[in-house]
């Protein structure tokens, strides 16, 4: 009796060894293709500058203030960053991690070759591997919440029921990184307290009380969308919908993602995984231990999934291994049955799963128009205009509108100078979003840059009415569109609520001066004179309105007031040279002339002046010298003109061919 129990001892703990070998080389495998991936994605745009809900964390991480929903995922890639560890490295080993963690419960709950069949399928599957290349909570929350179900199923072998502080520490981890899981909490409480441990529960309890009540965290849970149909079929569709970015887009970049996701007709891996799953958890009642611990999690953490408000991949990942265990055996279940009812059962399976994949065309739009906007984004960061606004163009003629998208692409052409382009995104997004007040100003605005106030006018009036701050805008419209009476009255109605303003009764003052009231306008100039800021600009436009109506003794008073504070001012001098030869005063327009020649050499203008004033005063030779400059200067001008319009036009031709 002894030698057989030391033999049968021998043999066990022999195929306990094999199986931990096997666990652990399936863990190697999963770490190795997870490597791959990453190399193959080094370069991608998106592994060089976070998009999406990227942005939050790795704000967070670099120091700003806690502003996204997950904080502790925050507060792992900063410690990452502490020690100078790649997340997405650390995300990989995690990810072998939860193989071998996998495979342990299967053993657990099941069988060995279940549980490695399980941790196999987990080392391959696609959508893990992807979800380890970005900076988003699945693979952290995946991984912490199979360590708290292997947890619970080793507290619950031993005698010691205080262990069970463990799994409740867990958790806690998990509920600050997967809000939901917070619907198995009770749920595990049930099944402990029903098995006759008051102890037990307390014990799970105190550990998550403990690493959750630090935290004022709340999960925001949407109740009035729970079973909606769109919710329950976006978590069981068998294609990946996650919150931003298109997975199949990067299939074209990575040869690993490329062999182990795809979409023809049955979206794999999922679209194949939840069917077989669903015929384990139909069939096999008796054929998963663990006293219904993995079908609580999965049945509670589905139900907090769906109160979250989530169908996309990232929130249903924390499933995907307990399905892989119902998977297995319902496969399992399929080979081990007669020939005939095995056929029937194929049958309902592929039933299941082309109902399970039926085609979303519009969701799969906006997937597609998600993941094009944000390359778009990360190639405007990297500079990369050019290549961005193809990327933002392809997105926008998916036919799914994106505010945001649109007024990034606005930008980007605001920037390159194709102002038309702007101008019909711009509108796309006041016609989208007719309260959007910063986009209708926006628009107003490259309209009025664009040389069309007339557009202009309609959106800053509609925005006046609630925004008073806005009428020099429209004053401004209204000149440049010639009303000049709704002009002037713009400007009166926001100078009674500015007074102060000097850039509003500048702007007054040169209306009236347009409008022929000398009088008011004067009033407003003389105003100014006495200010700091703006006794320049006033002087000048208060001696040009002078000039154009004859008063040219008057104009030169106020140039000379300017050229006393400022003796160099380029347009006073030009001005005043202007008034004395307009007085026949040619000898004295000579000073501020030269001392403009000084100053400007190249102005064409200036040599213009000079010449007729020394012509007028008999000096003909100066004035040949000062004319022939002149034709010099002008000359030279209007080539440096055309150089710039070709290469302007050339410029424009090569980004269009980009």
């Amino acid at each position: 009796m002894l030698d057989w129990t030391s033999a049968d001892r021998r043999t066990l703990l022999w195929r306990i060894q094999n199986h931990n070998y096997a666990a652990i080389a399936i863990g190697l495998l999963a770490l190795a293709l997870r490597v791959v991936y990453l190399q193959e994605m080094e370069r991608h745009p998106f592994f060089e500058v976070p998009v999406a809900a990227e942005k939050g964390y790795c704000a967070v991480a670099e120091g700003a203030e806690w502003a996204v929903e997950v904080p502790l995922y925050a507060v792992w890639l900063r410690v990452l960053a502490s020690v100078d560890m790649s997340p997405r490295m650390a995300q990989a080993f995690l990810g072998a991690l939860s193989c071998i963690l996998l495979s342990l419960i299967g053993r657990s709950v099941a069988t060995p070759a279940i549980g490695n069949i399980a941790a196999l399928a987990l080392a391959l599957y696609g959508p893990a591997i992807y979800f380890a290349g970005v900076l988003l909570p699945p693979i952290l929350a995946g991984t912490s919440a199979l360590a708290l179900l292997w947890a619970l199923l080793w507290a619950e072998q031993s005698e010691n029921r205080w262990r069970f502080v463990w799994p409740g520490a867990l958790m806690g981890l998990t509920f600050h990184l997967a809000p939901y899981v917070v619907f198995f909490t009770p749920v595990v409480l049930w099944w402990l307290w029903r098995n006759g441990s008051r102890a037990e529960c307390l014990a799970f309890a105190a550990g998550a009380v403990c690493v959750t009540a630090p935290s004022l965290f709340v999960p925001a849970i949407g109740f009035e969308r729970f079973f909606a149909f769109d919710l329950i079929y976006g978590m069981a569709h068998g294609r990946e919908y996650t919150a931003a970015l298109d997975m199949y887009e990067t299939r074209d970049v990575s040869s690993v993602l490329a062999s182990l996701v795809w979409e023809w007709g049955i979206a794999f891996p999922f679209g194949l995984l939840l069917p077989l799953a669903l015929l384990g958890l139909a069939l096999a009642g008796g054929e998963v231990r663990g006293r219904g611990v993995v079908l609580y999690y999965l049945v509670s953490i589905a139900f907090g999934v769906l109160l979250h408000m989530g169908g996309t991949s990232e929130m249903r990942f924390v499933l995907v291994p307990a399905l892989m265990l119902y998977a297995v055996v319902g496969m399992r279940l399929i080979v081990c049955l007669p020939i005939l009812r095995a056929s029937w059962i194929v049958l309902g399976i592929t039933v299941v799963a082309v109902g399970l994949n039926w085609p979303l065309p519009q969701a799969e739009l906006a997937a597609r128009a998600s993941h094009d906007r944000w390359l778009g984004y990360a190639y405007g960061k990297l500079g990369m205009v050019a290549t961005a606004i193809d990327a933002y163009e392809k997105a926008t003629s998916q036919g799914i509108y994106d505010r945001d998208g649109y007024l990034e692409l606005a930008e980007l052409y605001t920037r390159t100078g194709r102002w038309q382009r702007a101008v019909g995104l711009y509108s796309d997004v006041v016609n989208g979003s007719p309260e959007d007040r910063e986009s209708r100003r926006a628009l107003g605005d490259l309209l009025m840059g664009s040389g069309r106030p007339r557009e202009a006018l309609g959106h800053y009036e509609s925005l006046v009415a609630d925004d008073d701050g806005l009428l020099g805008r429209l004053g401004d419209a209204r000149v440049m569109a010639g009303h000049t009476k709704a002009a002037l009255a713009a400007y009166e109605q926001l100078l009674t609520t500015r007074p102060d303003s000097g850039r509003v009764r500048f702007q007054l003052a040169r209306v009236y001066a347009a409008a022929g009231d000398t009088d008011e306008a004067e009033v407003h100039f003389d105003h100014l004179l006495h200010g700091e800021v703006w006794r320049l600009q006033a002087g000048v436009e208060w001696g040009e309105m002078l000039g154009r109506e004859g008063d040219w003794l008057g104009a030169e008073e106020k140039f000379a007031q300017v050229l006393a504070l400022e003796p160099d001012h380029v347009r006073a001098l030009l001005l005043q040279g202007e008034a004395l030869y307009a007085q026949a005063r040619y000898e004295d327009a000579l000073e501020p002339l030269r001392r403009l020649a000084e100053i400007q050499s190249s102005d064409w203008r200036v040599h213009g002046f000079l010449s007729k004033s020394l012509g007028q005063l008999g000096r003909k030779a100066e004035a040949q010298q000062e004319y022939e400059r002149y034709q010099m200067m002008l000359h030279r001008e209007e080539i440096e003109g055309r150089v710039k319009a070709e290469q302007k036009a050339l410029g424009q031709m090569m980004k269009e061919d980009l």
